[in-house]
């Protein structure tokens, strides 16, 4: 059984032990045996316990916890930098185990940048998401890197070191723009004995919003095929994977801009503002211009042709046909412009298309009627000349003057009167024959007759319908 008294001193000595921070003695004057059992009986990190040089001294002491002393910079922004951490113990840096860096805006290290370093190995670490792994485990200095959502370490901008009681930790840390706002820096140092620091902050981080950057794609010519992703917005660092897409009839011929080479896709990472072309050449296609008839002039994009004009063009491009009116054709004959077969104006743009195509102009055949009256005296015919369409019926009419005969009244003049001189004309349609005149004015004397003069007879009624060209009012 323990004796009270020496329980006491036992109670006394590890209260002194919980509140001792440096190197301590403990002089006892009871048994020595028994202060081995008291130290055997002690369970506490840094506890230490030795006997003394004389034979009633008992030595006893505590480490003093390991300290988090700082990080360099303190403050500050950006995605990238090299953050240093110094932690210390009094017995030395080599007492120290293990450091730990936090980023994030408390105590956890779920969806963090969470960095641990094991001294005794000399490996660097990251944790996972859940901060229920450790990724990496690489020497620093050496090549490696790892990254959870958060940030990113590479070892080889890293470096461990110790002088005296501090021991110094440089990791070289990417953030994710995911990851932007401020962050508090929380430091935390172990011992080898297990006392440690308790996590410190000692300064903040500002990861900055995602710098945008637009991405301007585009197609030549166009409707000749597709590009992949359309135009937009991205976070500066994306990798945006572009692809073009021939449509039916047409080649890829490669990428211009900030991409070149006829691969794709390709991987394009936007640091800045970024344009891509994806160019295309088309399988020409057969277009015929024409005219109904055939044979008349045209024009295709400015030249002149005479239908049917053949003509090899890549889809999608813009051509301007048109033509004229009236166009002549052989004597007597002309062309007018009616209509193109896709309803366009006589001058129009059309766009090639991927199949075979043909555009008419059509013209209505015009000819020209002449008519004219012989002798020019002998009276007038209608209508008078111009053009008809092919198929028109025309009615022709001729009108003689009474005088207009194959003799002369006797004592007349053989020059006929005016259109105003006495008598009305006789009419002759086409349709039908003369009439006989019931008097006609007698050239010598100028007075009305009831019957025709001496030499005269009635006209004769034709037996068939005149021509275009009377030769006279017959007798």
């Amino acid at each position: 059984m323990v004796d009270p008294i020496m329980s006491d001193h036992m109670a006394n000595l590890m209260l002194r032990l919980k509140h001792q921070l440096h190197l301590m003695s403990v002089v006892v004057t009871h048994d020595l045996d028994l202060m081995r059992k008291v130290a055997d009986k002690v369970v506490a990190p840094g506890f230490h316990a030795t006997a003394g040089t004389a034979g009633t001294t008992f030595h006893a002491w505590v480490e003093t916890a390991p300290t988090a002393d700082s990080v360099s910079p303190s403050s500050g922004s950006g995605l990238s930098q090299q953050f240093t951490w110094k932690a210390s113990s009094p017995s030395g840096y080599s007492n120290l185990s293990e450091m730990f860096a936090l980023f994030n805006t408390s105590v956890s290290g779920q969806n963090a940048c969470y960095i641990r370093y094991n001294r005794i190995s000399n490996l660097l670490y990251l944790a996972d998401n859940s901060a229920a792994y450790w990724l990496g485990g690489f020497v620093p200095g050496n090549s490696g890197t790892t990254g959870n959502s958060q940030c990113s370490i590479d070892a080889s901008g890293s470096s461990a070191s110790g002088s005296g009681t501090q021991l110094t930790l440089t990791v070289s840390v990417t953030f994710q723009t995911s990851f932007s706002g401020t962050k508090n820096d929380y430091l935390f140092a172990q011992d080898n004995a297990g006392l440690n620091s308790r996590w410190q902050q000692v300064g903040t981080w500002t990861v900055p919003a995602p710098q945008q950057y637009y991405l301007t794609t585009a197609v030549s010519p166009s409707g000749g095929a597709t590009i992949s992703p359309t135009s937009g917005w991205y976070n500066s660092g994306t990798v945006v994977s572009v692809s073009a897409t021939a449509n039916s009839g047409y080649k890829f011929t490669g990428f211009t801009g900030d991409l070149s080479g006829t691969t794709t896709p390709q991987n394009l990472t936007m640091n800045a503002p970024k344009s891509v072309t994806a160019n295309f050449t088309g399988s020409t296609v057969q277009h015929v211009i024409t005219s109904a008839p055939v044979g008349r002039s045209l024009t295709v994009d400015g030249a002149p042709c005479t239908a049917p004009c053949t003509f090899y063009w890549t889809p999608g491009t813009s051509h301007t046909i048109a033509t004229t009116t009236a166009q002549a054709g052989g004597s007597g004959t002309q062309y007018v412009f009616a209509s193109w077969s896709d309803g366009g104006a006589i001058s129009h743009t059309i766009t090639a298309s991927s199949s075979a195509a043909t555009y008419t102009a059509s013209f209505t055949t015009q000819y020209y009627l002449t008519t004219s009256a012989s002798p020019p005296a002998g009276g007038t015919i209608s209508p008078a000349s111009g053009w008809y369409n092919s198929g028109a019926v025309a009615t022709v009419a001729a009108t003689c003057w009474p005088w207009a005969t194959t003799a002369t009244a006797p004592g007349a003049s053989s020059t006929p009167p005016s259109r105003g001189g006495p008598g009305p004309p006789f009419s002759t349609p086409s349709t039908g024959g003369w009439a006989a005149p019931t008097a006609i004015a007698s050239r010598a004397s100028g007075s009305p007759q009831t019957a025709a003069p001496s030499g005269l007879s009635s006209p004769a009624v034709p037996t068939t319908a005149p021509t275009t060209t009377p030769s006279a009012c017959a007798s």
